[in-house]
């Protein structure tokens, strides 16, 4: 979606919050934040990302926050989802 081949870009959040785009990424990271400090297990955002080309598209993410079990802390251990192009829709 974004012209990234898979090899150059590790399975990281890190390298995830890169390709946000400036505009948007202090509302990414707060809401990341939120999203792992309160447990929460479901999310959804519009967010602006940078292509490989240069252009910004404008995708909507929702996903589920998979923890550990309570007893063992609950820690988030891993974030899946999905991602759909609304550049123009929203």
């Amino acid at each position: 979606m974004l012209g990234y081949d898979a090899e150059p870009l590790p399975d990281d959040l890190s390298q995830w919050i890169k390709l946000v785009d400036e505009c948007d990424r202090y509302r990414v990271e707060h809401d990341i934040r939120e999203l792992l400090m309160y447990g929460n297990e479901h999310f959804e955002g519009v967010y602006a990302m940078r292509c490989r080309n240069g252009d910004v598209v404008r995708l909507l993410f929702r996903g589920i926050v998979f923890h550990r079990p309570r007893i063992e802390g609950g820690d988030a251990v891993r974030i899946l989802g999905t991602a759909a192009d609304v550049t123009g829709v929203v």
